[in-house]
């Protein structure tokens, strides 16, 4: 959009208090960080999102399976009791960012990139609670047997460790992917170094049909003390070809457009971001104010395909 434009048309909606069209002028700019993993996509089955009307969604387990891991509505694990062979119901659980304010003379003169990053921000936010949540559920939701720790003597996560991994749930499936914590990441670079091997073990992991995504980066959960998306120590393997698929089961519910907030609908990951006013207070200068909410949840299914190791 023609900038001159835009700086014409953001002042007509702030006149007229349309926040919808602030928020779509806005946009997002490119941030040079790089994107948050897609875990959600690579370890779990993604069913369709349900109807805002409704609030559960449903799913079906296997006949020895008698109780599964999932969130509450506010977003804790618990473990839920179910009927096997039968659809089991769960609550969605509720996720917001926290807000971000700029001062309305800074959007006034068409400083577009400064709520853009806050939008971007919110985004951000959001995929962390996303992906900490899911990760968090499969970590409690591994079987005691399945849940390793280094062999006396170890001093990095080996390749040894990795193939008894693999043997735990290879039963159950034969492709697999390993999330890793920051520093198992840089053992498994230097395997090829510290094992002393002919062949480079780091190859040998296509052989085992075995694809890393490494994950990093903190947030802060309802206002907390800021903690790793994922422990640096740890390394998840998830089998992703088990009878049922995936091992977790993951659902989003449909969110319906809140025009009179200024509300824009994110259709893929059915999450919406409000930009409007905010309340000045104690002097302050009028600011407008983004933040964004979803409603998702997640069920382990199939805890079998599931193996972790933390040093």
């Amino acid at each position: 959009m023609d900038l001159e434009l835009a700086k014409q048309q953001i002042k007509e909606a702030v006149a007229k208090g349309d926040w919808l069209t602030v928020s779509r002028i806005i946009g997002a700019p490119l941030d040079p960080r790089k994107p948050n993993p897609d875990i959600v996509s690579a370890i779990c089955e993604i069913q369709e999102p349900a109807d805002p009307t409704e609030y559960l969604f449903y799913f079906d387990v296997d006949e020895d399976v008698k109780e599964v891991y999932t969130l509450t509505n506010t977003g804790t694990i618990t473990c839920q009791t179910i009927t096997p062979g039968t659809p089991s119901a769960v609550p969605f659980a509720n996720f917001m960012s926290k807000c971000y304010s700029v001062h309305i003379v800074d959007l006034m003169n068409a400083k577009f990139d400064i709520i853009g990053k806050k939008k971007v921000a919110v985004g951000r936010s959001l995929d962390a609670k996303e992906i900490k949540k899911v990760l968090d559920l499969a970590l409690t939701g591994t079987p005691g047997a399945n849940q390793l720790a280094p062999d006396s003597g170890d001093t990095f996560f080996t390749y040894a460790k990795l193939l008894e991994m693999r043997k735990l749930i290879g039963d159950y499936s034969d492709d697999f992917v390993l999330i890793v914590g920051a520093d198992v990441d840089q053992e498994i670079l230097l395997w090829d170094y510290n094992e002393n091997k002919y062949h480079s073990l780091k190859e040998a992991l296509a052989d085992l049909r075995i694809e890393i995504i490494k994950v990093s980066g903190t947030l802060k959960l309802d206002g907390g003390a800021e903690e790793a998306i994922f422990a640096a120590n740890k390394a998840l393997l998830v089998g992703r070809s088990s009878v049922v698929g995936r091992p977790i089961s993951f659902g989003r519910k449909l969110i319906a457009s809140v025009s009179m907030l200024g509300g824009e609908v994110d259709e893929a990951k059915q999450r919406i971001v409000i930009v409007q006013p905010a309340l000045c207070r104690d002097g302050e200068a009028p600011k407008v104010s983004t933040w964004g909410m979803e409603q998702f949840n997640a069920v382990v299914i199939n805890s079998k395909a599931l193996a972790s190791y933390e040093k």
